[in-house]
């Protein structure tokens, strides 16, 4: 498919994407030149997905989660913030380069308030590296980083299966109340404060 134009309206919330070029073999997906505008800021990007192949190149700034979501249909005020992206990678069988960032500020989803939040990856070979952080008003801030060891493409499930890895995570200024929902109960444990 050439030339795809996408535009999707509800009442003042319109978005249009335009595809320069959609290909379908098989299982594999291939878009060349989407671009998605009206959303208060701007998305351009190209990608592969297949059980053989993964890659993204895509750069976008500023976008309103909020004019998304009731673009979209859903309910006003489930999702909501500024969000930044900027991916250049490619994960094949016997390529294994690149790198994402994903960046929101002043959030919302589903209730829940972020003040920011980025995720970031590198993948060098088979080494992944990933780190992410986020600020949340009502629970505390969490930073996290992992490293994994993968062989094969992020494409096919069966590498993620196989993938090993360690994961740190580290919480600050979290309410220690909230633990109780999320202990074991067979911890025996019945209240934290």
């Amino acid at each position: 498919i050439d030339e795809l134009t996408l535009q999707v309206q509800r009442d003042q919330a319109s978005l249009t994407a335009t595809v320069a070029q959609v290909k379908i073999e098989g299982d594999e997906v291939r878009i060349n030149g989407l671009s998605l505008s009206g959303a208060g800021g701007k998305l351009v990007a190209s990608g592969q997905l297949g059980p053989e192949r993964l890659a993204l190149v895509a750069q976008g700034e500023g976008l309103d989660l909020e004019v998304i979501a009731h673009a979209l249909g859903l309910p006003r005020g489930a999702l909501s913030g500024k969000l930044g992206l900027d991916a250049d990678f490619d994960s094949a069988k016997k390529t294994q380069r690149g790198s994402i960032l994903v960046k929101l500020d002043k959030a919302r989803i589903d209730g829940v308030t972020i003040s920011s939040a980025s995720a970031s990856a590198q993948l060098i070979g088979s080494h992944l590296d990933l780190q992410a952080s986020a600020k949340l008003r009502d629970f505390g801030d969490f930073v996290a980083e992992a490293r994994a060891t993968i062989n094969g493409s992020l494409g096919d499930p069966e590498t993620l299966e196989r993938a090993t890895g360690s994961l740190n995570l580290t919480g600050e200024h979290m309410p220690l109340g909230l633990l109780s929902y999320v202990l074991p109960k067979n911890l025996g444990i019945s209240e934290v404060r």
